[in-house]
């Protein structure tokens, strides 16, 4: 579930130059989603086989487990922090694939939002 975020936002950035195969992508990862969680509800949760006890997790291991889940929740609600790092080299490939003579089709207007700039200061 973690990479939920990336997901979605590589699929509505390419919505606008291939729909039907977003729609299809998009499908793809909701039965993933529903396979993944049915395949743990039957792991967590399914009939007990074994009556062995097992130690709960040490005050270390817990506090090790509660910042992983506080750092993936922080990251899930603000992404721009990791995102913004990317940002200018994700600049340079949208201009270098606008320039492109062998380009099937054009790119999108999401791809080419007014913010950008050209080498030459002009915005695309």
């Amino acid at each position: 579930m973690a990479n939920f975020i990336g997901e979605f936002l590589i699929l509505f950035g390419s919505y606008a130059t291939q729909p039907v195969m977003i729609i299809l992508a998009s499908l793809g990862m909701v039965m993933a989603a529903i396979y993944s969680l049915g395949m743990m509800q039957r792991t967590f949760f399914g009939r007990q086989q074994d009556t062995r006890s097992v130690q709960d997790l040490s005050n270390v291991a817990f506090g090790t487990v509660l910042l992983i889940a506080a750092l993936q929740i922080w990251l899930g609600l603000y992404p721009r922090v990791v995102l913004s790092t990317a940002q200018p080299v994700m600049n340079q490939l949208v201009q270098a694939a606008a320039l492109s003579p062998t380009m099937p089709h054009p790119p999108s207007e999401s791809l080419l939002s007014s913010h950008l700039t050209t080498s030459q200061g002009s915005t695309p």
